[in-house]
């Protein structure tokens, strides 16, 4: 289907015909209700006195209290129970309304009855979300609060932080171990925000050269170095303007930038490299690592005055073996995720071998990222044979012969890393799979074959 070629006859037809729409005011009660939605629903607007009441009152699943509280729009399905006990099937969409501050003003719901006209609604849904899609992707932010897997207290705890975080303009400082979602934590602040339709900038400071840095930041004007591009260049801050710039391992930061970052957070302005004119920004700063930086700051690895300034609002995720509970709908979400990635078919994860993950005796380190690692390894493992644990039990083997070895001499360390991978190539017949036995990227994996001449 052409998204972009849709009918425009259909759209009509389709919003004229079977389309209810209400307005509510900012805590979700009614406002106003058009002539389709008294007609689906059989109660008169005025004469039934449902101006004013609460939309949960009558239509109980309805999502626009969370759309209000979250400030984001949301959509789905959901089933419309008609005065007459008439059940109907809908595709609504729930829209929190601003006003030119941001505040929160109104909310508005589109519900699309499905019935006779089923396909044409397709249709239509598949245009709202391919625009909707369109739109995340200009804005930036990947992922959503709802992206954050997990019924834990812990996770409820992060996301109550989020959306406490996402309600200002305040800097932001993410602390968790790497694997454990902070990128995720991030984008979260960024959609649930103000912000949420500009640009969300990300920048890793472990991945730029140490001479780049500078440029990478603010940028330069045409010819102000012998590389240069003559048309200059516009840095991260700049793309960030009025939206957000994430600056993940900022522990990576080097020491000399670390006062001019702390300048353009303080005065809102910077240079461009070779430039004269000061340029303004409104940039809402984020930060994450996986070191504490205030261990940084006691060693001199670390300015303490930038330390201070980022971690105004603190936030820290907590690992996966604080809250073993949530592996159970991990694994089913990194399944789903999955399923179709990896030109293998991933059949459901029996509940016995879910548990048994859950309760186990290790300590995962390498967090979210380490137990996705263990599904995609089992799933080549038993490759189109019922999952058993056996297939998830080979990769802990490796893991926990290479704990055996923690008393041995430094000297012996680099002779058990290279019999590990070598283990792992012989075994496993791509270097993706031998790279998830060894919990590591395929990108680490030809760094070590390369270091063992392998």
């Amino acid at each position: 289907m052409d998204h972009k070629n849709l009918d425009s006859n259909i759209i009509f037809n389709v919003f004229n015909d079977m389309c209810c729409f209400v307005i509510t005011d900012e805590i979700g009660r009614y406002l106003y209700a058009n002539r389709a939605w008294t007609q689906t629903m059989g109660i008169d607007f005025e004469d039934d006195n449902i101006h004013g009441r609460f939309v949960n009152e009558i239509i109980k699943d309805t999502k626009i209290g969370q759309a209000l509280k979250e400030d984001r729009t949301i959509s789905g399905y959901s089933t419309i129970t008609t005065c007459r006990g008439k059940e109907k099937r809908a595709f609504s969409i729930y829209n929190p309304i601003h006003d030119s501050s941001g505040k929160i003003i109104a909310g508005a719901i589109i519900a699309i009855i499905t019935g006779e006209n089923e396909n044409d609604v397709d249709k239509l849904i598949g245009e709202l979300n391919f625009y909707k899609q369109e739109l995340s992707k200009l804005s930036g932010a990947k992922y959503h609060i709802d992206n954050i897997i997990g019924a834990s207290a812990a996770i409820k705890r992060l996301q109550e932080e989020i959306r406490r975080a996402s309600k200002s303009n305040s800097t932001v400082l993410i602390f968790g171990e790497t694997g454990s979602g902070k990128e995720l934590v991030a984008h979260s602040i960024h959609a649930l925000s103000s912000r949420r339709n500009k640009s969300f900038i990300k920048v890793n400071c472990a991945n730029i050269p140490h001479e780049l840095m500078e440029s990478e930041f603010f940028g330069y004007e045409g010819g102000a170095f012998t590389s240069a591009d003559k048309r200059g260049k516009i840095g991260k801050f700049e793309q960030a303007d009025k939206g957000s710039i994430f600056l993940d391992e900022i522990n990576q930061l080097s020491y000399d930038l670390q006062p001019k970052l702390l300048r353009v957070m303080q005065e809102r302005e910077f240079e461009r490299i070779g430039g004269t004119k000061n340029i303004n920004i409104d940039v809402r700063f984020i930060a994450a690592t996986n070191i504490p930086l205030h261990e940084m700051v006691k060693n001199n690895q670390f300015r303490a005055d930038l330390y201070y300034r980022l971690n105004v609002v603190p936030i820290h995720v907590p690992p996966l073996r604080e809250r073993r509970e949530d592996i159970p709908l991990l694994i089913d979400d990194i399944s789903k995720k999955l399923d179709g990635e990896i030109g293998i078919p991933v059949d459901e994860i029996p509940q016995e071998i879910k548990d048994k993950l859950m309760n186990l005796d290790y300590q995962w380190p390498g967090n979210v990222r380490e137990l996705q690692n263990v599904i995609e390894w089992a799933i080549n493992m038993s490759y189109g044979e019922p999952m058993k644990w056996s297939h998830f039990n080979q990769y802990f083997s490796l893991k926990t012969g290479a704990d055996e070895t923690k008393e041995m001499g430094l000297g012996s360390l680099e002779l058990i890393e290279k019999d590990l991978v070598s283990r792992a190539l012989l075994k496993h017949k791509t270097k993706t799979a031998a790279a998830a036995a060894l919990g590591i990227s395929r990108t680490m994996l030809y760094k070590k074959i390369k270091k063992f001449n392998l």
